[in-house]
């Protein structure tokens, strides 16, 4: 079997949880070093030899007649990757077309971060969380890159995101995204909270850019400490080559606030059992910098439930409705589905 073959069938998976002075999977966490931020790093390598001697020598004769495997070049210079990756190896700490992947599993403990670019977890996997206190004190508290995923169970999650890193142009506490940067693959990334709490002090609650992301909520308490009380923000920001789409799936779940829904970006929305949105849809969208970033409501459809209701606090404009118009409190505004009034 050739190098090039053989590179083929690697499967890497990196997991990044950025935490205080615990071991990955740990259930405890040490006293006293709350104020030091660790990052713990697992990876996890799985290749297969089944290169005979046989295949290893003809590979040997391939390069003695001057044919490189593929992604390499003599002297170190740099080759030609496959699939449009770019030449040559990157740096640490930069995209490297690994794609992510690979479980973590997490049951208790304090995690506390301190750093800018820091989130109390990072996905580029899929990582589950229970009966966990979790706390970033300047970044988001946590991020989900690509087609990976972060289910919470009876956490408590605490952010202050105060300051922008790399291409962000938003402050928020849960930020779903597509670097495009060969970190993550692209696909759907799934964000689950089930109780517990999330506590959200400065930004949007949740932003979601350049991917398609679904967010599952039940039962958790969510608290907004920002005087602007934004919930969600689907639209751009500083990466593009992906949609920005949003599915909120809520369960026995109360939601408060503003959504914000850019003119290229999509949001479905979902109220079932028992669930309540108090707020309204907008399009109108500036970033942190005060910079316009959309001046009119994208593509959104809301279904609800008999079981639950929608308060409206402003007129608001959507493209579909799917229930019974009697779940929605127009509570003194309108409500616009496809640009017909509905009370």
């Amino acid at each position: 079997m050739k190098l090039k073959e053989l590179k083929r069938i690697l499967s890497i998976a990196m997991i990044t949880i950025m935490c205080t002075a615990v071991t990955a999977c740990s259930s405890q966490t040490s006293e006293g070093s709350s104020s030091e931020e660790t990052s713990i790093t697992q990876e996890v390598e799985a290749q297969e030899n089944e290169a005979s001697g046989q295949d290893q020598e003809a590979e040997a004769k391939d390069v003695a007649n001057g044919e490189m495997p593929e992604g390499e070049a003599p002297d170190g210079q740099p080759g030609e990757k496959p699939d449009g990756e770019a030449p040559g190896n990157p740096p640490d700490g930069e995209g490297g077309g690994f794609g992510g992947g690979g479980t973590v599993t997490v049951d208790g403990g304090t995690y506390t971060t301190n750093g800018l670019g820091s989130p109390a977890i990072y996905s580029t996997a899929d990582i589950t969380v229970s009966d966990a206190t979790l706390v970033s004190n300047l970044s988001e508290g946590v991020c989900i890159e690509g087609i990976n995923s972060i289910t919470l169970n009876d956490c408590d999650l605490t952010a202050n995101n105060t300051d922008t890193n790399g291409n962000a142009t938003f402050y928020d506490s849960i930020m779903i995204y597509q670097s495009m940067s060969g970190d993550a693959d692209s696909g759907t990334s799934t964000f689950t909270m089930n109780g517990g709490s999330l506590t959200s002090m400065n930004g949007h609650v949740f932003h979601v850019t350049n991917t398609t992301a679904v967010i599952n909520l039940e039962d958790v308490e969510i608290v907004n400490e920002d005087s602007d009380n934004i919930l969600l923000s689907v639209c751009a920001d500083g990466w593009t080559g992906d949609n920005n789409t949003a599915t909120v799936n809520a369960s026995n779940q109360t939601l408060e606030g503003t959504i914000l829904v850019g003119d290229d970006s999509e949001l479905t929305l979902n109220l079932t059992n028992g669930s309540s949105f108090t707020g309204t849809i907008s399009g109108e969208i500036s970033n942190a910098s005060g910079e316009t970033v959309s001046t009119e409501v994208g593509t959104v459809s809301v279904s609800i439930d008999t079981d639950s209701t929608w308060t409206l606090t402003a007129d608001t404009y959507i493209s579909s409705f799917d229930g019974d118009i009697s779940s929605v409190n127009t509570n003194g505004y309108t409500l616009y589905v496809d640009g017909v009034a509905m009370n």
